[in-house]
Formats: structure tokens, C-alpha cells, sequence
């Protein structure tokens, strides 16, 4: 007991002397006249967080520096220093129960809205229609803005995420992959990978009783691991996606494990769902393909099918223009680029450019991903940084 109490004083002591410190380093920063050198202080600071990190540093960071840089505004000088005037983030998905074990592309309802009201405070929330136009007229907000998208299209997004973003009466843009509105019971294929990677039979490569049409006859498949079988399935058509997850993954041990998972980190939206957010003004939908490929791995003909079937169902669905376009795993190269642009798509979105020329093309965008892996006050922290990288 005694041992317990001493170590407990030392801890809050060494908090105390912490939160001291760090408050002189503010005052220093924010009184500096050098800003960029300053700046590079709290630039190690916001590195803790970083996932390569050692593991006190990073719990030191997400548990007092950046709480204190937060109430402190500290972090706005990242974004105040950048001539840029807007970011676009981009979601996944916004579930109730958080399971790490399930998903980092999912963050808590808790957590987002912890997003959305720092947002009101401290940004103009605009739409991506608006963003495109401001960044192809070269006009830029008076305010620092964001913009709020979604990728993939989960049941969450509506039920969550939606009703949070009414509240706060935030526009945003879901991506949605369209085989939702083919299938509604079918789920992404990296969700069945993962879902399902324990009961997965990699034998069936080994063995050559895959033939797949984009394979060689002569080759053999070497996928022994999920992290290979998630690059081949990134690359290959709708029809061989199909083709391997009903060869390497028992159809009753699947169904076993998906039923005794929570359907929230899953299950896909629905026709009615789609239509009610596009009707609400609040709501831009826009397409993230049929079957979330990588774009710059597929053949001609399927790359047409991605682009143009996924508008065509989503402009059915909606009953509304689709504009946009976000790069599944930020996928693309020039081909993409251009098929995108003749099947009718203005806005293209990518995770990161991987063009050098992109950065003065005014039709894509680069976004930040927002993930579960840290604090909301990191992430505050790690957005205002972005604005010099990712904005425009």
C-alpha cells in the first residue's frame, strides 16, 4: 500500500513539473518573434504520437502535452503559418462500441463528435463542390476551412455520423462503393479478408487451383500471408475477387464469424439511406467504384466498369448528378485520371498526389486520413500540420 501511495505522489509530481514546463515552452512560442523556429519545438512534440514512437513518449504526449497544447490554442499557429486556407479530411466509418481489434478506420461516436465541436470553434466547415470551386477560381476563405468525407459507404455513416453532422449542420460527401446497391448483404472484400483471415486456405494457390484472368497460365500465385493476398485482391478485376474469396475462405466458417460480429463495422448502406442524405441539402453522395479496386491495376475495359457503372447506379440511387470521385486505397496514374474525367467525374479525390504535376492540376485533391490509432487532441494537433502539406 505504501509503495502504491509513493508512486503515485511521484506521478502526479513529475505530471505537475510536466504541465509546468511545457506551459513555459508555450509562453516562449507564442512570444517568439522567430515563429518557424519555435515551431520546431512543438513539431517534436507532436511527433510522440507518431506510431513508430516509443511508448512512454507517445503516452506522455497524447496524455498532457497535447491536452495542454490544446487548451492553449497552441496548435492553431501550425495551420495560422500555412498559406493555405483549406484541408479536406477524409472518414471511414463512426460506430458506437470501438473495437481496435475489428478496425482503425472506424473512430467512436464520442470521439466525433469531440471532432465536430472542435471544428465549430475553430474552422469553416465548407462542401467539396465549394472547395473545387474555390481552388480552381484561386479564391481562398477568409477563415481556415474543412471539408468532411467519407469513404466506402458504411450503414454508420447514416445512422451515426449523419444525425452529428445535422446537429452541427456540417456538409460533407460520403464515397459510396456502389456493390452495396448490387448485393446489400455482401461485404467489402478486405472486410471478408479480415474478418475472415484466421480460416483463410492459402493452400489453394500453392496448388495452382486458382486460375485467375489476369494471371499468367504458366505462373503460380505465391500468396502465403493476408498482407499478399490483400495486394493480389487490390489488383485484380471484380470477377477474380469473386472467384478467390469463394475458393480460400469455407462459405460456414465465414458466415459463423460474420454473425458473431458487430454488423456496424460492416454492413453497407441502403438504397433508402443514400437517398434520404442526398435529399437533405446536407449530403453530397459520390462514387468510390463497384468493387473497390486499385485503379491504376486494372485493365481498360474494367477500369470503364468501375468509372461508369458506379455512377450510373449511384445516380439512380440518389436521384442526383455524381460529381465526385475518391481513388479507392488512393490508387491512380494519368490513364486513371483521364477515364475518370471522360466518364463525366469533375472532382477527383486522392489519399496523397502521386503525380508531381497534380500539385497544379485543379481537378484532384489530396485529403488527411483520419483513423482511431490516437487521441482526438493529436489529431487537432496533426491537422493544423497538414494544412502546409495537404492543403491549398
Amino acid at each position: 500500500m505504501l509503495t502504491t501511495l509513493l508512486v503515485g505522489a511521484v506521478t502526479l509530481s513529475f505530471c505537475k513539473v510536466f504541465r509546468r514546463l511545457f506551459q513555459v515552452l508555450a509562453k516562449f512560442v507564442c512570444k517568439s518573434k522567430d515563429s518557424i523556429q519555435s515551431m520546431h519545438l512543438l513539431n517534436i512534440f507532436a511527433t510522440m504520437s507518431q506510431s513508430n514512437g516509443t511508448g512512454i513518449f507517445k503516452n506522455l504526449a497524447r496524455k498532457l502535452v497535447f491536452p495542454a497544447v490544446n487548451s492553449m490554442g497552441i496548435e492553431k499557429l501550425f495551420s495560422t503559418l500555412s498559406s493555405h486556407s483549406t484541408l479536406i479530411l477524409m472518414y471511414h466509418g463512426v460506430v458506437k462500441h470501438q473495437d481496435l481489434s475489428l478496425s482503425v478506420n472506424h473512430i467512436s461516436v464520442s470521439d466525433f463528435e469531440k471532432h465536430l465541436e472542435y471544428f465549430s470553434r475553430n474552422f469553416k466547415i465548407i462542401s467539396l463542390e465549394e472547395a473545387f470551386d474555390n481552388y480552381r477560381s484561386g479564391k481562398a476563405t477568409k477563415r481556415k476551412s474543412l471539408v468532411i468525407t467519407f469513404d466506402d459507404g458504411y450503414e454508420n455513416n447514416y445512422l451515426n455520423a449523419y444525425p452529428l453532422l445535422k446537429k452541427y449542420n456540417f456538409p460533407a460527401t460520403i464515397f459510396v462503393t456502389s456493390q452495396c446497391l448490387l448485393n446489400p448483404e455482401r461485404l467489402l472484400w478486405y472486410d471478408q479478408l479480415d474478418l475472415c483471415k484466421s480460416v483463410i486456405n492459402y493452400e489453394k494457390f500453392s496448388k495452382r487451383e486458382i486460375q485467375l484472368s489476369s494471371q499468367d497460365e504458366n505462373g503460380t500465385l505465391k500468396i502465403r500471408d493476408i498482407h499478399a493476398l490483400r495486394r493480389l485482391m487490390k489488383s485484380v478485376n471484380a470477377k477474380d475477387k469473386e472467384l478467390i474469396l469463394s475458393n480460400v475462405i469455407n462459405k460456414d466458417e465465414a458466415k459463423d464469424i460474420i454473425n458473431k460480429t458487430d454488423p456496424e463495422y460492416y454492413r453497407l448502406l441502403k438504397k433508402d439511406q443514400i437517398r434520404e442524405m442526398a435529399d437533405s441539402g446536407l449530403i453530397e453522395i459520390g462514387s468510390h467504384t463497384v468493387f473497390h479496386p486499385n485503379l491504376d491495376t486494372l485493365q481498360t475495359k474494367d477500369l470503364e466498369f468501375e468509372l461508369n457503372e458506379s455512377k450510373k447506379i449511384l445516380q439512380l440511387a440518389s436521384a442526383k448528378k455524381i460529381n465526385s470521385i475518391a481513388f479507392p486505397d488512393g490508387a491512380y496514374n494519368q490513364d486513371v485520371k483521364r477515364m475518370a474525367e471522360k466518364a463525366g467525374y469533375q472532382n477527383l479525390l486522392a489519399a496523397e498526389y502521386k503525380i508531381q504535376e497534380d500539385k497544379a492540376d485543379k481537378g484532384i485533391l489530396p485529403r488527411l486520413s483520419i483513423s482511431n490509432t490516437t487521441s482526438p487532441e493529436s489529431i487537432f494537433i496533426q491537422l493544423h500540420m497538414a494544412f502546409s502539406k495537404l492543403g491549398f
